[in-house]
């Protein structure tokens, strides 16, 4: 259980920390919704994954909490002890999935950006986990 909660550390860090809010937001250029000509902003609309944008800092791309939430996801699954799964996990993983939404209801981010953000931290979570728990012998996660 401690490998598996230290992947979830590193995972968060990794992840959302390091990926989504130090290196994609920053590089990106890709401006929020709100702020394109698209919905009455000043900005060019910008593809996803085209860094050409005009946005100077705090950019769309990947929405950071999305990636939060795509982790949290994963900590509701892969976490939280079995005898408390029935508990917490459905309320996690209903803010995992609602806290994306919102961001994209309010202009925050298009759905590409808190689509990518929450898989990518799926994606770091599960590599974090398998890389650090590939050796044990007990492999079933949640138990």
């Amino acid at each position: 259980m401690t490998k598996r909660l230290i992947a979830g550390l590193v995972s968060l860090i990794l992840g959302p920390g390091i990926l989504v809010n130090s290196i994609l937001k920053e590089v990106s250029h890709r401006p929020r919704p709100r702020n394109t000509d698209l919905f009455g902003g000043d900005l060019g609309f910008v593809p996803a994954g085209d860094f050409s944008g005009a946005c100077g800092a705090n950019c769309s791309f990947v929405s950071g909490e999305a990636a939060g939430a795509g982790w949290l996801f994963c900590y509701a699954v892969f976490l939280v002890p079995d005898r408390f799964k029935l508990l917490f996990s459905p309320p996690l993983i209903a803010l995992a999935i609602i806290s994306p939404v919102m961001r994209v209801a309010y202009g925050g981010h298009y759905l590409s950006d808190v689509i990518l953000a929450w898989l990518g931290s799926l994606i770091v979570f599960i590599g974090t986990l398998y890389f650090l728990t590939r050796n044990d012998t007990d492999r079933a996660i949640g138990h």
